[in-house]
């Protein structure tokens, strides 16, 4: 179970939340019209429609309130990169809770219920147990599908890899040179293009990672900003800015991995994983087609 819920999974797209809440909120009221839970089905015809179209319209609105306000003001917790199934199911049980109390205020204000603790837990656990069951089969099935989907991509675009390795020779580490300036002129490196491995950046720092005469591995820092780096590092067809944080020598690349949320990339001279941003997949799938 805790390996399940450490697993990637697929943050959605901020372009698919507008039409994934009206999906949902489209499902939230066929659902409470046609089965009429939790007594609507007492309630007349006319009056049951309203009541459903504005408990859809409250589903609509904290979910967006969800999808779009939350992650701004905590850009930390909703990042891409860390979203995990865990984070996913915590977020929609807040969620779903934050609909419950809605509903609830809702409801008090009309006058179709008092204002005290077993109201409110039986508008809870009525919310929940509709939601819940939903929200975690969906969880379970998005992950498996981008799983399935990713691995197998993944695969494919490996194959690819080792036709390329088996079938041209090694450069030799004696080409050309590239100058990675620094703000700090001490810091400046001038590497192999064929010797460097990767860069990634943190804060105002890029790490950059390359073979030294001996072949072996080494890193070195240098203060600047990455969208420098990669407007001088771009003239060379072997460099793919996979992230936001890395730049990686695609020569180097051994094979590539799949996850929930996208791709891997695994490295002949490091064991460092590279990221590959949701963005940037269809570009790796373009360089290895």
């Amino acid at each position: 179970m805790k390996d399940f819920l450490n697993k990637p999974y697929p943050y959605t797209d901020r372009n698919k939340i507008l039409k994934v809440n009206l999906i949902i909120s489209v499902f939230v009221f066929l659902f409470l019209y046609l089965f009429s839970p939790f007594g609507l089905n007492n309630i007349p015809s006319l009056l049951r429609l309203k009541f459903c179209l504005i408990f859809a319209l409250i589903t609509f609105l904290v979910s967006m309130f969800f999808g779009f306000v939350l992650p701004k003001m905590f850009p930390g917790y909703y990042n891409e990169d860390r979203w995990i199934v865990k984070r996913e199911i915590i977020n929609i049980t807040l969620l779903i809770s934050s609909i419950a109390i809605s509903n609830f205020l809702y409801i008090y204000y009309i006058g179709g219920s008092p204002f005290n603790l077993n109201a409110f837990l039986w508008m809870l656990v009525s919310t929940l147990s509709v939601g819940g069951i939903v929200v975690l089969g969906l969880v379970a099935v998005q992950t498996n599908r981008s799983l399935k989907r990713n691995l197998q991509a993944a695969q494919n675009m490996s194959s690819k890899i080792v036709t390329s390795e088996s079938s041209s020779p090694p450069e030799s580490k004696t080409a050309a040179y590239i100058h990675l300036p620094s703000e700090i002129e001490k810091q400046s490196l001038d590497i192999p293009v064929t010797a460097l491995i990767y860069l990634t950046s943190e804060a105002n720092y890029i790490e950059c990672h390359y073979l030294d005469e001996q072949s072996k591995p080494k890193s070195s820092k240098i203060r600047n900003r990455m969208k420098v780096i990669e407007s001088i590092i771009v003239e060379q067809a072997s460099f793919f800015r996979c992230h936001r944080a890395f730049i990686v020598n695609m020569d180097y690349v051994k094979s590539i991995e799949g996850n929930a949320k996208g791709y891997t990339l695994i490295l002949k001279s490091s064991d460092v994983l590279i990221p590959v941003s949701r963005a940037k997949s269809s570009e790796l799938k373009q360089r290895l087609s």
